[in-house]
């Protein structure tokens, strides 16, 4: 639990509208107030959408939150956690097209971390030491679809969002902790229904695909628009507001937004520091006390001590766990990215030689050529673009014959080209760094 209150504005996207919530939290306990759902958000007019916004903001000092849909972003496990994350996160960037279909330049990435895995050493229950334990899994969301809802906010409320996250962020804070085993079905693109898995309110399992014959456990839950024939309870978007405001509190250290700064993880050792400095302040202070009280005093910081340090020694497994995981993506992943061979630039180099009203019906390439089918309005023309100078190809050839397409007044061709040679490094070339000098 925190110590000091905080209040939360949070806005999750659902379908074309954006619902919210203002929840705040202080030592009492939490209070939820639901805010208006501003339907189809984008298309309203900036002044109702400002009117509306003034109806629940809590105040500049209130964090504001924007969640996406998991349907937006691309999952993929890791071996990586959010400890872990702020070392490897360049890395990961940099080749994030060869772990999910989206440019770096356009990608919005974030990570969940796995629940830590116990297994038993003799007669005791360590955590940490099972190579999956620190394991997570990556979200990627594309910028360019985010933005436009950010904007809108940042218009209508005068600032921009704290921070965004995606929605499998948010499962932590529905309020399943008492349960021992607990799912929750989502959606992917292309409305592929899967299941988050908790065990104790911790992230088990996440976007598992449901199989054929595979059914929800009893009590599962649903987030809104997911297709009700995977079953479960469906949740109400006021409901997946409300989580993402608390997940950032409950599941704090957990996970990591997909852009803006994450909320650090509570202090542990805050409230037993406290009771000790006013247990030595009562025995400075209290001369009168009997000897008893002084010993009760005494007793009870030694079992606050004595109840933390199991989980002092797995915190230190896991840190020794993240940076295990570091040096294995730094020396073994890393490394094996930065020999891949990117494909996407080719394919657009090869794609935007059809102009004007041509299109393409395939497209094949790899390291050495690339051969595509389509109409354009001259087929010379396609042959002349791929042999430009800026062109990444030449030899470029037609492998069919031509043929006239009279309704739209254009002509099939089916191409093939060689891709040129990379540039071979000039030799004043200053070495990158890290390299011998």
């Amino acid at each position: 639990m925190r110590l000091m209150p905080w209040t939360t504005l949070s806005a999750a996207i659902i379908g074309d509208d954006l619902v919210t919530a203002v929840v705040s939290r202080g030592l009492t306990g939490a209070a939820v107030r639901h805010g208006p759902v501003l339907r189809q958000f984008l298309s309203m007019p900036p002044d109702e959408a400002r009117r509306a916004f003034a109806a629940i903001d809590p105040g500049a000092s209130a964090r504001v939150l924007l969640t996406v849909p998991t349907s937006w972003c691309a999952v993929r496990p890791v071996p990586l956690d959010a400890k872990g994350w702020s070392k490897a996160r360049e890395g990961v960037l940099a080749s994030i097209e060869q772990l999910a279909p989206i440019a770096s330049d356009d990608a919005m990435a974030g990570v969940i971390s796995r629940r830590s895995q116990s297994f038993f050493r003799g007669d005791r229950a360590e955590a940490g030491d099972e190579p999956a334990g620190a394991s997570g899994w990556l979200i990627v969301a594309r910028r360019s679809g985010v933005a436009p809802w950010i904007d809108a906010i940042t218009r209508s409320l005068g600032r921009a969002p704290t921070a965004v996250l995606a929605a499998p962020m948010a499962v932590t804070g529905l309020g399943l902790q008492n349960a021992d085993r607990a799912e929750v079905l989502d959606e992917l693109a292309g409305g592929v229904v899967v299941r988050h898995t908790l065990v104790g309110g911790e992230i088990e399992d996440l976007a598992a695909p449901l199989g054929l014959a595979d059914s929800p456990a009893p009590g599962a839950v649903r987030l809104p628009l997911v297709d009700a024939e995977g079953g479960g309870v469906e949740l109400t978007p006021h409901d997946l507001a409300v989580a993402a405001a608390l997940t950032e509190d409950i599941g704090a250290g957990q996970f990591v937004p997909l852009d803006g700064p994450a909320k650090a993880a509570s202090n542990r050792w805050a409230l037993p520091a406290a009771a000790a400095i006013v247990a030595l302040g009562l025995l400075v202070s209290s001369g009168q006390v009997s000897d008893w009280r002084y010993q009760r005093a005494i007793d009870a910081i030694s079992e606050s001590r004595s109840a933390l340090e199991p989980r002092q020694r797995e915190i230190e497994k896991a840190r020794a766990e993240a940076i295990r995981y570091t040096a294995l993506i730094e020396n073994g992943v890393n490394p094996l990215l930065k020999s891949w061979t990117p494909a996407l630039e080719p394919i657009a180099d090869a794609q935007s030689a059809v102009a004007g009203d041509g299109f393409l019906y395939w497209i094949r390439a790899d390291g050495a050529s690339v051969e595509m089918r389509g109409e354009a309005k001259q087929a010379a023309d396609v042959l002349r673009a791929l042999e430009s100078p800026t062109s990444r190809f030449t030899r470029a050839r037609l492998i069919d014959p031509v043929s006239p397409v009279a309704q739209r007044g254009l002509e099939t061709f089916t191409v093939r080209a060689e891709r040129k040679p990379e540039p071979a490094p000039a030799a004043d070339q200053e070495p990158s760094k890290g390299g011998a000098s």
